[in-house]
């Protein structure tokens, strides 16, 4: 499972959204470089909300694969307990660069998300705990 399993749905400023081929997860790639500050992580919840709400997504993942990656404390604050993550049963974060998988666990241990939180360095190891949390009355499989 990678990133090839996904459809892209839009090309944004920070990177890209794209949904899962079975429709049940959505997936945030942030390019190389991004700085997540307050109006990245608000452009990231403007743009991802509505289409939670239009395939009735459950699962996230955050792909901080790309190099320099980097977010300012008040972007953690807001990503940590906003509209969308009020909808997600989990959220999991695609981190390979040591300074990154740093940054995620400092994340998940002072901001507490409020859903479950974790990080992985691959995509078979994402989905595989992302479905642990999948409605199992759901199966649904749609197209983007």
């Amino acid at each position: 499972m990678n990133r090839h399993d996904f459809e892209l749905i839009k090309s944004t400023s920070f990177g890209s959204i794209s949904l899962h081929k079975n429709g049940d997860i959505i997936l945030v790639y942030f390019n190389e470089g991004c700085l997540i500050d307050a109006d990245v992580a608000n452009e990231v919840i403007d743009e991802v909300y509505p289409i939670i709400l239009k395939y009735k997504i459950e699962l996230f993942i955050s792909d901080n694969s790309a190099k320099y990656i980097s977010s300012t404390p008040e972007a953690r604050t807001y990503l940590s307990n906003n509209k969308s993550l009020s909808l997600l049963k989990a959220h999991a974060i695609i981190a390979k660069e040591l300074p990154i998988r740093l940054m995620v666990n400092s994340f998940i241990k002072f901001n507490k998300p409020k859903v479950p939180f974790k990080s992985f360095n691959s995509y078979d190891k994402v989905i595989k705990w992302l479905y642990r949390f999948k409605d199992v009355n759901s199966s649904k499989v749609s197209s983007v």
